[in-house]
């Protein structure tokens, strides 16, 4: 289905079906984003990848998250 398409079939619901839509989409999204995250921590686990600056488990993709550094270090 095109985009338009399903915005008027939903522009034509109750306010009712609206919400019970809204409803189902953020369900099927958060779940998704659960399994998402799960997989990926799995992987990390079954790996035993670490971040190579701290030696952590909680890797953030692409770096360092917000340029944080350890500081205990310094």
């Amino acid at each position: 289905m095109k985009h338009k398409i399903i915005v008027e079939y939903f522009k034509a619901l109750s306010q009712t079906e609206q919400k019970q839509v809204v409803r189902s989409l953020l369900k099927h999204l958060t779940s998704t984003e659960t399994s998402i995250f799960s997989s990926r921590q799995n992987h990390v686990t079954k790996t035993g990848l670490t971040c190579p600056s701290c030696n952590s488990k909680s890797i953030v993709g692409y770096g360092k998250y917000k340029d944080a550094r350890n500081l205990s270090s310094t």
